[in-house]
């Protein structure tokens, strides 16, 4: 029954609704979000057995995204990005028992221009596929108190950045709404809070 009633309601969104339209040309959309990142994931997996007190914290990613609608179903706009996390650890080196820690930090700030293609809007919802294209500024940095580790890292890149996926956003009045977003690129998964003027 469960499994009825909810293909009743992605069908009834996907096929009903009014012919006035969530967002059409000349519509502004900012999108608020926040996301889902594998940074620590990632870290985890790859961490090395004699590493103690493995601890990763990391803030993000957030972002903002803004769009301009040129037709009633092309966008075009601009995402702004930001992720930090911290990856701690300890290490016990054999025969001496001595303890040495180790920190590495990590920031990314990215800035695209993005494009939306709209491909379902109805009165309240809206979904589209989008791509996205820019710079990431990522900076490292890598501390411990091991006299035999090598120096100190501090390094900042340049790198260029690229996401594609697919959004949704689902307006609860007839300027706010919620929005979520799954993508090839940075954050993975983010959702969040839509406004429309």
């Amino acid at each position: 029954m469960k499994k009825r009633l909810c293909t009743y309601l992605l069908v009834h969104l996907l096929c009903a609704g009014s012919i006035a339209q969530t967002i059409e040309k000349g519509n502004n959309s900012i999108n608020l979000y926040y996301g889902v990142s594998l940074s620590n994931t990632i870290i985890k997996a790859f961490a090395s057995v004699d590493q103690l007190n493995l601890q990763t914290t990391s803030q993000g990613p957030v972002g903002l995204v803004y769009e301009y609608m040129l037709t009633n179903g092309i966008g075009l706009g601009a995402e702004f990005g930001y992720l930090k996390g911290t990856f701690s650890y300890q290490e016990q080196i054999p025969f001496t028992n001595q303890l040495y820690d180790y920190e590495f930090n990590y920031r990314s700030v990215r800035a695209q221009v993005r494009s939306n293609f709209h491909f379902i809007r109805r009165e309240s919802f809206d979904a589209y596929a989008l791509v996205g294209l820019g710079a990431n500024s990522l900076k490292y940095t890598y501390v411990t108190n091991d006299p035999f580790f090598i120096p100190d890292i501090d390094l900042s890149i340049l790198a260029l950045s690229f996401k594609t996926g697919l959004g949704l956003r689902y307006f609860i009045t007839q300027n706010i709404g919620l929005h979520m977003e799954l993508a090839l690129g940075a954050p993975i998964l983010c959702g969040g809070l839509s406004v429309k003027f």
